[in-house]
């Protein structure tokens, strides 16, 4: 039985209550309004009692002190706003949607979808009520079938989805920040084509293909940035290829190399001059096009075929890394302007750098010398 008591001098009601074992215990209600405390001390013996009978357990507490504030708040007039995890979550990617490009949203959407079936029934508790033992508990759950690198990716979003609900007062603190990421150690590394595989790859590709792998080899562009070319973003005239890259939103002028010049002015540029450079390719998800790229590699026997699901998996469920990728016709372009004798500070400048700060350093590279630099890259095409 619980009961409330005044001392002399202070300003709180204290209450005093018994234990599962028997001993009396005395703790301030932090309020002066008697009938607020007499609702907290009706909810400390409630949990006690709860100890007593066996049916204790981390949820039920969170649940007893919710309904305890809700209640001392809503005597006040107010109310507490209450998110479920699930409605709280799935309406922040909502919101994601008009700020995200369409790669990122479907990124954040598995991410969702992943973590809301991890939950389970708890999706429908509180948000509030979500620790950092739920995101750990996640976190090494999704270690057992992806690599290290996709798992912290998954812990970024949540990280930026839980900052919203502390932003919105729905939590006192992320849980997700608490919980560090895993260590890189099965990082994969990309190489560079040699010049036999890329002229194995420029055999067996067509001609939307022919033009990504040029771009990739002589401009160092990622797969999307290559695939969402218009024509537009071609200046012949001044053999000059300029856009803002979708990943650093950093706007790169890039001289055209001779091999690719030659290879652009075969095809057909039309009258629309927002015409995709690759029509077939133009808009479609990277990870569509990387998969399209990998199926050509197969193809020119340079990369093992995937099985019928397009995920060859290690034993353990993660996908195993090939050797080549698109991507790493950025690092074959990185390694030709090296060998060519060309500086880092133009090799970092025409390849366009991830960090922004870095980025500004090289703004003072002229187009001369850029120009100087493409024109001392071989010729892959013989």
């Amino acid at each position: 039985m619980s009961s409330l008591h005044r001392q002399h001098g202070k300003p709180y009601w204290y209450c005093a209550y018994t234990d599962q074992t028997g001993q009396r215990h005395f703790r301030s209600t932090k309020t002066s309004d008697k009938k607020e405390a007499k609702r907290v001390c009706d909810e400390l013996q409630r949990v006690v009692d709860l100890a007593r009978a066996g049916t204790l357990n981390e949820d039920r507490v969170r649940q007893v002190i919710e309904s305890a504030v809700a209640g001392i708040i809503e005597a006040s007039g107010k109310s507490l706003p209450h998110f479920k995890a699930g409605e709280f979550i799935r309406s922040w990617l909502k919101d994601k949607e008009r700020e995200i490009d369409e790669s990122t949203f479907r990124s954040y959407s598995v991410i969702t979808n992943s973590f809301l079936e991890f939950l389970g029934p708890k999706q429908n508790q509180s948000i509030a009520s979500l620790t950092s033992k739920d995101i750990r508990l996640y976190r090494d759950k999704v270690a057992e079938r992806v690599s290290t690198g996709t798992v912290n990716n998954h812990l970024k979003m949540l990280r930026v989805a839980f900052g919203v609900a502390l932003k919105e007062n729905a939590i006192t603190k992320n849980p997700a920040v608490l919980v560090d990421n895993l260590a890189r150690s099965d990082k994969h590394k990309r190489r560079a084509f040699t010049p036999a595989e890329l002229r194995k790859v420029l055999a067996h590709v067509n001609v939307e293909w022919r033009t990504m792998t040029l771009l990739g080899v002589y401009t160092g562009l990622r797969l999307s940035d290559c695939a969402n070319l218009t024509w537009q973003n071609l200046d012949l005239h001044n053999q000059e290829l300029t856009l803002e890259t979708q990943k650093t939103e950093r706007t790169v002028s890039i001289p055209l190399a001779q091999p690719l010049l030659k290879h652009i002015k075969t095809l057909l540029p039309g009258d629309d001059q927002e015409a995709p450079l690759c029509p077939g390719l133009f808009g479609k998800p990277s990870g569509q096009l990387s998969n399209s790229f990998h199926y050509l590699l197969a193809i020119a026997g340079l990369v093992p075929h995937r099985d019928r699901t397009g995920q060859k998996k290690e034993l353990h469920g993660r996908r195993k890394q090939n050797d080549l990728c698109f991507h790493c016709l950025r690092h074959t372009a990185t390694s030709m302007l090296k060998n060519s004798g060309v500086s880092d500070a133009v090799a970092k400048d025409l390849l366009g750098h991830d960090s922004e700060s870095i980025g500004k350093v090289y703004t003072h590279i002229s187009t001369e010398a850029k120009r100087e630099a493409i024109a001392k890259l071989p010729d892959v095409t013989t």
